[in-house]
């Protein structure tokens, strides 16, 4: 153990904290959390809030800051709620805590909880403000109706609707998990349509049937219509978050239908009204004009003709003039440039060229012809003298080089061993080795003479080492 402590340095307090904290950062599962909890020793503070959720067993501490705190409800001491966000470590103090991004009351349900953590969050990007929610036309005639055919509320509508108010369907489902999708698309074709108003209704139902119209995809989806919106999902006590979104809001199918659809007699009365305005602006707009034209033929020069062609008769010569000297100078200067540009290609044609470069040549070939009749004879004299030399270099290089080969053939002849045999000496060899020790050779071992001219085979008979003699 002791061993294993000195091979690791020892670490500071900041990087065994940091160490942690890095630990829990990798861990995936912490990175959103929801805790259910009671609040205790709740602080407030303007940047951030601390406070603790406990349980029989344990406290957790946690932080929430100021930006997320707007989109929560009110906490207090006491408060049992689902604390959603992540588990962090706080280095400076070593402990750990979860950094809470949404609370929401416990005991709502799974589904009530995503129904108000939307509508926060909906609410706080400004997606129910009033400001943004578009006026409904006061007489639509062409409405499109999104919702399904066998749907009560949609019936309802139908029963109650005005009769000249054309109904264009853009039928989906209105309940169910694959019903959101559906919904989306048809408020996309209606959309795209060339109507007035866009209605979105169907009947009653419980908080489950009727979650679909509280789907984040259909709730923007329904806002960013090109068109105003009607909403009349349910009934009164039944508020879904398209009826936020929406432009204008229903507590019923029948309400909604009877709240777009004008009587009879308003309009009747409307187009009595607009008629009579009609009317009336159009005769004093005909009034007006033709007092204008009247006027404006008094003013021309229509009564006096023949005044008014002379004048433009005049006016046509002086153009045509002006035309004719314009037309004389352009041209004179186009020939001009014409002109130019003719000597310039004909110093560029092929034949001028040509012509040129075989002058050029011709001279520069009687300049070389000259000069070469002048340079001949020098350059010849000094052929001749560098002949000369080198014939007298070679001569001394080969005189060297013989001296120096007879030198070394004597060299190489005192060394020869052949040269040594002529003299009467020989060389033993005993199995391939050449035998300068007596001692190394045993009696009885055979034994190569080489000579001058052939060799001996012999076997040892006797052998005399250098002090003693073995027989």
């Amino acid at each position: 153990m002791k061993t294993l402590l000195a091979e690791r340095a020892p670490l500071s307090v900041s990087e065994a904290a940091n160490l942690v904290r890095s630990a829990i950062d990798a861990v995936p599962v912490l990175r959103s959390v929801a805790v259910r909890g009671e609040i205790t020793e709740y602080k407030s503070y303007p940047k951030f809030s601390y406070f603790g959720l406990k349980d029989e067993n344990a406290i957790l501490n946690c932080v929430v800051f100021s930006t997320s705190l707007t989109r929560m409800p009110e906490l207090r001491n006491g408060l049992s709620v689902v604390a959603t966000g992540k588990i962090a470590a706080y280095p400076k103090r070593s402990t750990y805590q979860l950094q809470v991004q949404d609370v929401v009351p416990d005991g709502l349900g799974e589904l009530h909880l995503r129904f108000e953590q939307l509508k926060r969050r909906l609410e706080a990007e400004g997606l129910f403000e009033s400001s943004r929610k578009r006026a409904l036309p006061s007489f639509p005639f062409r409405v499109a109706l999104v919702s399904s055919r066998s749907a009560a509320g949609a019936s309802d509508f139908m029963t109650y609707v005005a009769r000249h108010i054309e109904i264009v369907w853009c039928e989906t489902s209105v309940q169910g998990i694959g019903a959101p999708p559906e919904i989306v698309r048809a408020l996309d074709h209606a959309s795209s349509l060339d109507v007035d108003l866009i209605v979105v209704t169907r009947g009653g139902g419980s908080f489950e049937d009727l979650f679909c119209f509280s789907d984040e995809s259909v709730v923007r989806a329904l806002a960013s219509c090109r068109h105003p919106v009607v909403s009349a999902v349910g009934h009164a006590i039944d508020r879904q978050l398209s009826d936020l979104a929406a432009d204008r809001y229903f507590e019923t199918p029948t309400a909604a239908a009877q709240g777009i659809s004008p009587t009879t007699e308003e309009l009747r009365a409307v187009f009595d009204q607009r008629h009579d305005r009609m009317d009336g602006s159009l005769s004093t707009l005909l009034a007006r004009k033709r007092n204008q034209m009247q006027a404006a033929i008094r003013r021309s020069l229509l009564e006096r003709s023949d005044a008014l062609i002379g004048e433009r008769r005049q006016t046509l010569v002086e153009w045509r003039d002006r035309l004719e000297t314009v037309l004389r100078e352009r041209l004179s200067r186009r020939r001009e440039r014409l002109r130019a540009w003719f000597l310039r290609l004909s110093s560029c044609s092929p034949a001028a060229r040509l012509a040129r470069t075989t002058e050029r040549l011709v001279n520069l070939r009687l300049t070389c012809e000259r000069k070469g009749h002048e340079m001949l004879p020098l350059r010849r004299a000094r052929v001749e003298a560098a002949c000369v030399r080198l014939a007298e270099v070679t001569t001394r290089a080969l005189l060297v080089r013989h001296s120096r080969l007879n030198v070394v053939s004597a060299q190489l002849a005192g060394l020869d061993p052949t040269a040594i045999l002529q003299r009467g000496y020989a060389i033993v060899e005993s199995k391939g080795r050449i035998v300068r020790d007596a001692s190394s050779v045993a009696c009885g071992a055979r034994i190569d003479v080489r000579l001058a001219r052939g060799a001996l085979h012999a076997r040892v008979e006797e052998r005399e080492d250098h002090d003693n003699r073995t027989g």
